[in-house]
């Protein structure tokens, strides 16, 4: 499986299916957060990284370019407290698409 800079696998399995309203999310099921439209939604609203870094509570910019660049995975929490910020529904953060887990064989 391939990380890419403009989406990142988010594991949240029940969590986000709690926060759609749903009452189960299959687990064989990971919904991807784009990056890049999480990018432009920063610039949009004119914040810098530091200033989404400081709403999320990170003491400096270094939590949220890590978030916004992929090299660290988005919690269901931080993925909300952005949809809040930016004020978009988080359907417009994640990606339509989700990818399946690798299957053991048996």
């Amino acid at each position: 499986m391939t990380i890419t800079t403009k989406v990142i696998i988010i594991k949240v399995g029940i969590t986000n299916a709690v926060m759609k309203g749903v009452d189960y999310m299959p687990t064989d099921e990971i919904p991807r957060v784009n990056l890049q439209r999480l990018r432009e939604m920063r610039k949009k609203a004119n914040m810098t990284q530091a200033e989404v870094s400081a709403y999320l509570g990170y003491k400096s910019s270094l939590g949220y370019h890590y978030l916004e660049t992929g090299r660290c995975s988005i919690k269901a929490e931080q993925l909300l407290s952005l949809s809040k910020l930016f004020g978009v529904p988080v359907d417009q953060i994640i990606d339509n698409a989700v990818i399946s887990k690798p299957t053991k064989a048996m």
